[in-house]
């Protein structure tokens, strides 16, 4: 949940994409490309790649 004053990143469709290509393409796993690309949450990484499998843009809420 977040908290009050508590503010996003925003990441671009471009940056988006090339953390799930390098998941799709065994590159590595959603921890590792969180760290390598400075995501906080794998959880983050793996709801883009969910998107992109249900074929779902990006645009954000």
């Amino acid at each position: 949940m977040a908290k009050k004053g508590q503010t996003f990143k925003r990441y671009s469709e471009e940056f988006k994409l090339r953390a799930v290509n390098m998941y799709q393409q065994g590159e590595m796993g959603y921890k590792a490309i969180a760290k390598e690309l400075g995501i906080p949450s794998k959880t983050q990484v793996l709801q883009w790649v969910r998107k992109k499998n249900k074929g779902e843009g990006f645009v954000d809420q």
